[in-house]
């Protein structure tokens, strides 16, 4: 994935921010993330 926009409408590129105070904070956000994503049905959020 190139960062460098390619003007097509379509985001190439997330950006946010993860509110911790540590890096051992910032490990299981991010761990709790991952197994978030690992686990999610996308059915779920068909209308």
């Amino acid at each position: 994935m190139s960062s460098i926009p390619d003007y097509d409408l379509f985001p190439n590129l997330m950006v946010g921010r993860l509110p911790v105070n540590c890096s051992a904070e910032a490990e299981h956000i991010v761990e709790k993330i991952e197994n978030w994503d690992g686990n999610v049905s996308y059915d779920w959020f068909k209308i």
